[in-house]
């Protein structure tokens, strides 16, 4: 009984991941979900974690805020990676081709930010329902140093795996303007 019980199971576990791997992304179309897995995919076939240890200590071995040396340093660094596996970064598109955003385009990516910024603002967060929003805000547990996606970095900084899990489900159900073809 405890066999069949057992196998049962694992026949319904396995075809849940099949099913679920056939399955549209949350969002995407059937054809756009099988495009962004293999994507995923061939993005994920670059990695392994002996580069991803060098790369982190390389991204963190100076101090690097927003417009300094090393953050530039840092972008440059990353952009390379991508190009060197075939993607090619907007930012090289353009410059290689001598272009520079146009005002419509530069209007379009604003829109895209407000409105990903504005989706980003729900209810409150966990402990301080004053602070709503949901990319950043100051930390709980840190007073005011800024914490980026705080619903989530500091559930898993507590390690409340459920809380945690709650907080990812609020930051993707989001309805932002992220300019794809859903």
């Amino acid at each position: 009984m405890l066999r069949s019980l057992g196998s049962c199971l694992l026949i319904v576990s396995l075809s849940s991941s099949l099913i679920a791997q056939n399955a549209p992304l949350m969002g995407f179309s059937q054809e756009s979900s099988q495009r962004q897995r293999a994507l995923e995919a061939r993005f994920d076939s670059y990695l392994c974690a002996e580069n991803l240890r060098d790369w982190m200590k390389r991204l963190s071995a100076r101090p690097h805020h927003l417009g300094s040396p090393y953050d530039k340093a840092n972008a440059e660094f990353i952009a390379g990676q991508f190009r060197s596996w075939g993607y090619q970064t907007a930012r090289y598109a353009r410059e290689s081709a001598g272009k520079r955003l146009s005002a419509a385009e530069q209007l379009r990516l604003d829109e895209i930010l407000y409105k990903t910024e504005r989706a980003m603002t729900g209810q409150g967060l966990p402990r301080r329902d004053w602070f709503r929003h949901q990319i950043y805000a100051p930390g709980f547990y840190t007073g005011y140093g800024v914490k980026t996606l705080p619903g989530i970095r500091e559930a898993l900084e507590q390690r409340d795996w459920r809380e945690a899990a709650e907080q990812i489900g609020h930051c993707a159900n989001a309805k932002c303007c992220c300019g794809r073809d859903r």
